[in-house]
């Protein structure tokens, strides 16, 4: 995906991606949720991760920095984890599951994300 913000004026810009309903299946506060991305920008930018966890009639979310990212030809691959056992949701009430990859001040900038990879793991027992 490349995203190219011309003329754009507001402050940031959002891209949501929505994970299927069997992402949901058998997930709970003892998963970990990693996502890696690959990405390159042509002017420096800061990158953003919201994972939102809709259960019941609440969403919660966590955030996450992907770093700043310099501009080059090379494209840089970010790594960032969710831990669901800081969310205090209801897994037996879980509907949705969604990133939002958040831009921040993009203006006069282009964006490629080569890839974008979900991946869930249990945590360790200690």
């Amino acid at each position: 995906m490349q995203l190219e913000t011309l003329g754009f004026s507001g402050s940031y810009l959002s891209v949501a991606v929505d994970m299927p309903d069997s992402a949901l299946q058998g997930l709970g506060r003892s998963h970990i949720i990693r996502l890696d991305m690959t990405v390159s920008v042509e002017r420096p930018i800061s990158i953003y991760g919201r994972l939102n966890v809709g259960h019941g009639p609440n969403t919660d979310e966590l955030l996450r920095h992907l770093g700043d990212l310099t501009p080059g030809l090379l494209a840089e691959t970010k790594t960032i984890e969710f831990d669901l056992y800081y969310i205090e949701m209801n897994e037996k009430r879980l509907h949705k599951l969604w990133l939002d990859i958040i831009f921040e001040a993009p203006q006069m900038n282009a964006v490629r994300i080569r890839d974008l990879f979900l991946s869930r793991h249990l945590r360790a027992d200690v």
